[in-house]
């Protein structure tokens, strides 16, 4: 079916990802769903991801807590 195998790229990296890559970041901590992320955190996050989009794969990442709009600019 092609579907791609979401995770926290924090936690695992996904075993499969078809033709789109879907992470999704919980945080990290006690509290993770409060969590907000740094500014370190998200360049390692796109250290993480970019060779994702170098394959030709669609990308998406879902910040999943209360900071997510923060996050996400």
């Amino acid at each position: 079916m092609d579907v791609s195998h979401a995770t926290d790229p924090f936690r695992a990296m996904p075993t499969y990802t078809g033709k789109v890559a879907y992470f999704r970041l919980h945080g990290l901590g006690e509290l993770v769903y409060y969590y907000q992320d740094s500014n370190s955190e998200l360049r390692r996050l796109k250290e993480l991801i970019s060779p994702y989009e170098k394959y030709g794969k669609d990308v998406y990442v879902l910040f999943n807590n209360p900071s997510m709009f923060m996050d996400g600019i």
